[in-house]
């Protein structure tokens, strides 16, 4: 397929939809409010407890190609010093969003996923340091798939900390759903 006489990359062909805090929904126990930094001052929220939830809802572009999977990614900034080797856990529930079909609405079974990422001297132990960890949403997944014909149009996911075994205290500062588009 060409643009403009021109074959698209790969990269040309991925693209992301950038969430900020203000695209996210606190749920009924939520991560706290808080800052990062001094100049400039950076809003975060801050997770410490596997019981704060948080929401997000997102339609996907039009020029979304559902036949790829997409993938989910968030950065976070260590709220406390870490150990080399500790593990940051994260679970994420989601459910693809189809208009105008019946039983497949928001109400239906939750696909669970769970990324992780290990903090490490070489990439920063300390209050500050930034991590990115991501995870595949599966276009064949059995309960929450998506496939070039349906009418699938977004996603509704909630996430917290797994568990509070090594990083308990980290701060959520952004996150992206990436997507290869068709033209």
């Amino acid at each position: 397929m060409t643009l403009f006489g021109v074959v698209p990359t790969e990269q040309q062909l991925t693209r992301s939809v950038v969430l900020t805090l203000d695209d996210y929904r606190k749920g009924s126990t939520g991560p706290s409010d808080a800052t990062v930094g001094t100049t400039p001052t950076i809003p975060v929220l801050l997770f410490n407890a596997t019981n704060e939830l948080l929401s997000l809802h997102t339609v996907m572009p039009v020029n979304w190609d559902k036949a790829q999977d997409c993938s989910l990614d968030f950065v976070w900034s260590l709220s406390t010093g870490q150990t080399n080797g500790d593990v940051l856990s994260i679970t994420v529930d989601y459910v693809t969003l189809q208009k105008e079909t019946t039983g497949a609405g928001i109400a239906k079974t939750s696909t669970q996923l769970t990324p992780t990422t290990t903090v490490t001297t070489a990439n920063g132990l300390a209050i500050g340091d930034i991590y990115t960890m991501g995870t595949t949403i599966a276009a064949a997944d059995g309960s929450n798939g998506f496939a070039v014909d349906d009418k699938t149009v977004g996603f509704c996911f909630e996430f917290h900390l797994t568990n509070l075994t090594d990083v308990a205290d980290v701060h959520f500062v952004a996150g992206c759903v990436n997507y290869k588009c068709k033209y």
